[in-house]
């Protein structure tokens, strides 16, 4: 049996197991089934940006996510050295901004040296339908205030439950 003769209800089910980074690096362009089940009937897609090339990320944003924006349920970005500015690249470059994602609940934001990126980007997130998650990782400022300030912040997200 080949794996292109597999059912499509099969194919979906094996491409939740999948990063949305892995799933359109593996099989996108493989032929046109594939192209059809990743872009039209794939439900949700979980993207995470933290390591990835500067190559891919401009093809993700740029060919595969404004088709799916609306079924994409979790972020994960990373101004970490490897990928510096990542964040701005989403947000600015691009022009992502998080009430377009409408099925998000998850945000995870890996170091993140700039307070009011996160609180742009927590303004932003209020406006959800969705978010239930917000996971903030090495993220360090310089001031106690500042620290402060972004806890109240994240204590008046209104469907924050982790």
């Amino acid at each position: 049996m080949q794996f292109k003769s597999l059912s499509n209800e099969l194919l979906l089910d094996l491409f939740e197991f999948f990063d949305g980074v892995h799933l359109f690096g593996a099989f996108y362009g493989l032929n046109n089934c594939f192209n059809t089940l990743l872009l039209v009937h794939c439900l949700q897609y979980h993207f995470d940006f933290q390591l990835l090339s500067k190559r891919k990320f401009d093809l993700i944003c740029q060919e595969y996510l404004p088709s799916i924006i609306d079924r994409v349920t979790s972020i994960r970005l990373s101004d970490s050295d490897e990928t510096p500015n990542l964040v701005d690249r989403f947000l600015i470059t691009y022009g992502f901004n998080f009430t377009q994602f409408t099925h998000l609940y998850s945000l995870s934001l890996i170091q993140v040296g700039s307070l009011e990126k996160i609180s742009a980007i927590l303004t932003e997130f209020s406006d959800f339908a969705q978010p239930t998650r917000l996971q903030l990782m090495e993220c360090f400022y310089r001031q106690e205030d500042d620290l402060t300030r972004l806890i109240n912040n994240i204590w008046h997200l209104p469907k924050l439950t982790h």
